[in-house]
């Protein structure tokens, strides 16, 4: 018998068979995940579940795919309000500390740095020891336009000519966080307020406080009232002159006159008046007050708030509550560890302890 051979019309059959049967078997498998594991599916793009969750966590890898303000009108209400509950209040923070940074470097120089870097440079400049991350994507990174991808947007402007009210104004609209904003508030440069009475001391922004302290004070009322700025900032002052856990001041200081800020060793003392005039924190606090203070900073140092002095700045957490669980700090928005760049060997530091 004569084999028969394949000729072009053949294989053109073929080839158009198994296309088919590929097409087939394709459409089967589908039906099936379709009937049978529907959750293996590409979900439909659902703003109420996807953005809901990205909004309530901020997780890094979804920064990008936050709403613009189109697509915020698609949300039930109490899905922003999650959000602003638990990271808007960090944006504004960590916006102002670097807001604060930049006015207190116009007040000095009388200009805008050119790149943010120049917060950073080393003592006796240090406004800032590293820019802060922003709370959705910890990302300090800075673009001069608006992603929504992480970081800051920073555009300087000039300041010749303006003062006082206008720089505050310049400053806020120069930096502004690279993330979505479902709330914020106006621009005040930070202050410390210290409260002799209450032993205690408020980073403030205007009528808002940022966070509040507990504080070891002077004995016999040796802390002086009155209004003082932060001179210089140091890590581990004095630390050349012997072991740091015999540190009367502590792993960071901030200079106001004879007097400062500083850590202590002594954690007894905190919440005290037995020091010769200085404010003392635990070091912990005290590292965390360094990190978002620039310096020039003003501190006022008042016996109470009795009616003799202005009302008290209301806490942040009335603009943007916290819900029923409170939350603990971010520790990961500041760099709050140990730079030889911020330290002064050269330098003896006799406050008054």
């Amino acid at each position: 018998m004569k084999k028969r051979s394949w000729n072009r019309g053949d294989v053109f059959v073929l080839a158009v068979l198994f296309y088919f049967l590929g097409m087939l078997t394709s459409f089967l498998f589908y039906l099936f995940l379709l009937l049978q594991a529907p959750e293996l599916l590409p979900a439909k793009k659902d703003f109420h579940k996807d953005y809901s969750r990205l909004y309530t966590l901020g997780l890094n890898e979804h920064a990008a795919a936050l709403p613009d303000e189109k697509q915020k009108e698609q949300f039930p209400s109490h899905i922003l309000t999650q959000r602003s509950h638990s990271l808007d209040k960090e944006i504004w923070e960590t916006t102002t500390v670097i807001r604060s940074a930049l006015y207190q470097f116009v007040v000095k120089r009388g200009y805008m740095p050119r790149h943010l870097s120049e917060l950073m440079e080393a003592f006796p400049e240090n406004y800032l020891t590293q820019l802060p991350n922003d709370p959705i994507t910890l990302s300090n990174d800075v673009v001069h336009t608006f992603t929504g991808t992480g970081g800051w947007v920073y555009n300087p402007a000039s300041v010749s000519g303006q003062k006082g009210m206008e720089w505050k104004k310049i400053v806020e609209q120069s930096l502004v966080p690279n993330v979505h904003l479902i709330s914020s508030i106006e621009f005040y440069p930070l202050e410390i307020l210290i409260i002799k009475e209450r032993n205690e001391l408020r980073l403030v922004s205007g009528p808002y406080t940022l966070n509040t302290y507990e504080v070891g004070l002077g004995e016999k009322n040796s802390t002086p009232e009155g209004r003082f700025a932060v001179q210089k900032k140091v890590m581990n002052p004095n630390k050349w002159k012997g072991p740091l856990q015999q540190n009367p001041f502590g792993s960071r200081g901030m200079e106001l006159s004879e007097y400062a800020i500083h850590g202590t060793n002594d954690s007894t003392s905190i919440g005290k008046n037995v020091s010769k005039g200085c404010i003392r924190m635990h070091n912990e606090d005290i590292a965390e007050l360094y990190a978002m203070v620039p310096i020039y900073t003003p501190v006022e140092i008042l016996m109470g708030d009795n009616g003799k002095v202005k009302e008290m700045p209301k806490k942040a957490d009335k603009i943007f509550p916290n819900g029923e669980n409170e939350q603990v700090r971010n520790k990961q928005l500041y760099e709050q560890d140990d730079q030889l760049k911020e330290e002064d060997p050269d330098q003896t530091y006799m406050w008054k302890g």
